[in-house]
């Protein structure tokens, strides 16, 4: 038998894969660094040097961690505010299932898509880097590397995906969820810009800050520098106690009869 959360999810990936209009927009999010990157290459008529490889890189992880933002960004914006603005909400509360289960499922499922985004913007980059810069691809496609990555990138794709759902909560419409999730963008954005200006400014304590940790793990990476295991190992377990914790926040928050009836 199938438990409430599962079935939860279940039904709102299916209801997004029907969605094509959203599909489209997140998959065009997806790739945008891709190609945005790739276009920038190939439209050169001489191969790149060290400083623009470099700058090419450092785009590469600034469009890599804002997929895993966009990618669930489309279905997140739907899940409980577009609930609440059809009336379905109080119905589906009234089921024998308590609203942390019920935000676990609709949490999988903007999981789902924004590791989904992920996977995409990688295997994306991985072509387009591979293709231009060969020698730095054969030193980024290292095993120490690609598991620091991998450690960091994927629980932040979830800590997004919890973000995005307690936005989706608070929100009375999907239009009012699409402002602030749009808002939200611009968080890793702006940390990733503030690093790549100012890297002397993040020290060894980055690594304790979700969003800011993992911009400053990229920048090591695309230089071709592993950091520490145990630095990685922290950013991860925080960056996963911070979305435990906000997906516990925002089940409590659904308790409350102004957000539950959006009065």
């Amino acid at each position: 038998m199938e438990s409430p959360v599962s079935i939860i999810a279940g039904k709102e990936i299916r209801d997004a894969f029907r969605d094509r209009r959203s599909l489209a927009s997140s998959l065009l999010y997806t790739l945008m660094g891709p190609m945005i990157v790739g276009l920038l290459t190939f439209t050169r008529s001489t191969s790149a040097n060290a400083a623009e490889a470099g700058t090419l890189l450092a785009m590469s992880s600034l469009f890599l961690l804002l997929s895993t933002f966009t990618g669930g960004m489309n279905i997140a914006m739907d899940t409980l505010a577009g609930e609440r603005e059809r009336r379905s909400l109080v119905p589906l509360v009234m089921n024998p299932l308590s609203q942390l289960q019920l935000i676990a499922g609709k949490w999988i499922s903007i999981a789902a898509f924004s590791l989904l985004a992920l996977l995409l913007s990688l295997i994306g980059f991985a072509i387009v880097i591979g293709l231009v810069l060969p020698t730095r691809f054969a030193e980024l496609a290292r095993l120490p590397l690609v598991a620091s990555l991998l450690l960091a990138m994927l629980p932040l794709a979830m800590l997004a995906a919890a973000a995005e759902l307690a936005i989706s909560t608070i929100c009375r419409s999907v239009k009012e969820a699409h402002t602030w999730l749009a808002f939200l963008i611009f968080v890793p954005m702006g940390l990733g810009m503030f690093v790549a200006f100012h890297p002397s400014t993040s020290g060894e304590w980055a690594y304790a800050v979700p969003v800011l940790g993992q911009q400053v793990l990229l920048s090591h990476l695309v230089a071709g520098k592993a950091p520490p295991l145990s630095h990685t190992l922290v950013l991860c377990a925080v960056t996963v106690v911070s979305m435990l914790s906000l997906l516990r926040i925002t089940s409590r928050i659904l308790h409350r009869d102004e957000v539950l009836y959006g009065n």
